[in-house]
């Protein structure tokens, strides 16, 4: 999953990006949360390998929480009678 608005972005774009960058900003998540979690993927309609690179459109904290700062946010919002459609 890319966390990095930029490289989405350029991903997005079929711009060349380097493994190098890819890696730096991106993060491993578990296959089931990418439902749960509504997360698109980086290249819409693309080949089965592009549709396996998803991007991170909620809140990160690259010093701690990492991914989980957006999940809790998420949490709490559903807890209060939100819906992620």
């Amino acid at each position: 999953m890319i966390i990095d608005e930029s490289l989405a972005e350029a991903v997005r774009k079929g711009e060349k990006v380097s493994r190098h960058e890819l890696m730096r900003y991106s993060v491993q998540i578990w296959a089931d949360k990418i439902k749960k979690l509504a997360l698109q993927p980086a290249i819409q309609g693309g080949r089965s390998e592009d549709s396996k690179i998803y991007v991170w459109q909620y809140d990160y904290d690259p010093d701690f929480l990492g991914y989980m700062k957006g999940v809790l946010k998420l949490e709490k919002f559903i807890a209060s009678g939100g819906a992620i459609i």
